[in-house]
């Protein structure tokens, strides 16, 4: 929510703070222009809120001494000042962005902690996948912890979508969990779903190569195999490929079977 205060020098403000995707800053629908620094110093306070400013000046300073990164960090704060008048909340020990500034970092984080069962799954997939990288080319370590941080999220919260889905129709889920798996190709849990789905829909041979293509990943990237679980649900289709060789000819899998391969995959996934 965005909430509108009188400022003496700027009038009635509202200001949004973009950091995702790319760094914007706006107010009444124009853009406001910044230098890096304090470019810098406004998307650390979007981050983490109100801190005090000798913890600010290090984070943003790490390798200045302490009396060097506090005197960059007044001389952000008057620049501020003046190009952003009211975007600033600065008391003597803290600083943070005004009430009135709204940042999509905050939208995004209230969206991954809503309870699940108040979001339609269609609409929360399409806003999950629409989210954009966290200040990209950015490399400050705060920046970079709190991406990893905020993609996990994102991440966990597409799994747990897609899981819904499952429940409701296969088919809805199965776009979201291939989006899925593009975005975290080293994430089993999301390839276990997407194999799941295939085996729900009835498509083994997409269901044993989203398999094949994991376990070659993981072999390749971490000497790790695929967990139990993972070789669990392909059991029957690994049974059904040896059968194959040795008689030389097609084994169908029974629907009995592939009901029952589906329905534990599903279950282990809860």
């Amino acid at each position: 929510m965005t909430h509108t205060t009188n400022d003496p020098r700027g009038g009635a403000r509202t200001w949004q703070v973009r950091v995702l995707g790319s760094w914007h800053l706006e107010t009444q629908g124009r853009e406001i222009k910044v230098p890096p620094r304090e470019q810098r110093l406004v998307a650390l306070l979007a981050l983490v809120g109100a801190r005090r400013r000798s913890v600010l000046a290090g984070m943003l300073w790490p390798d200045s001494n302490e009396a060097r990164a506090s005197a960059n960090l007044r001389t952000a704060a008057v620049e501020l000042r003046r190009r952003a008048p009211g975007l600033l909340d600065a008391e003597q020990e803290t600083l943070q962005l005004a009430g009135r500034a709204s940042t999509d970092v905050a939208m995004l984080r209230d969206r991954l902690r809503a309870p699940r069962q108040e979001v339609a799954p269609a609409a929360e997939a399409g806003y999950l996948l629409g989210v954009e990288e966290l200040l990209p080319g950015w490399y400050d370590e705060w920046v970079v912890t709190e991406r990893d941080r905020l993609r996990q999220g994102v991440l966990d919260r597409i799994s747990t979508v897609v899981r819904r889905q499952m429940e409701d129709d296969p088919a809805d889920a199965l776009p979201l969990a291939r989006a899925a798996a593009e975005l975290d190709p080293m994430r089993e849990s999301v390839h276990r779903a997407l194999a799941t789905i295939h085996l729900l829909e009835g498509d083994r041979v997409a269901a044993w190569q989203v398999y094949e293509d994991f376990h070659r990943r993981s072999v390749r990237e971490f000497g790790v195999a695929p967990s139990a679980k993972f070789e669990e649900l392909v059991e029957p289709m690994r049974a059904e490929r040896r059968a194959r060789r040795t008689t030389g000819g097609p084994v169908p899998m029974s629907g009995a079977r592939t009901a029952m391969v589906s329905g534990a995959g599903v279950r282990r996934l809860r």
